[in-house]
């Protein structure tokens, strides 16, 4: 996922997304940036889901 931008892109345009990311410092750091977007657009925040144990 990167920066999550295309995921900021897709909330901004109104379409579903769905991510994966392996680094656990990217997937924080994106989950604050597309809240952040989702806060201003009045969207519900994102929960990160991992299938580790």
């Amino acid at each position: 996922m990167g920066a999550f931008t295309t995921a900021v892109a897709c909330d901004n345009t109104k379409r579903s997304w769905i991510g994966f990311e392996l680094d656990s410092e990217y997937c924080e750091g994106g989950r604050e940036r597309v809240n952040e977007n989702r806060q201003k657009l009045g969207l519900k925040p994102v929960e990160i889901l991992s299938l580790k144990k």
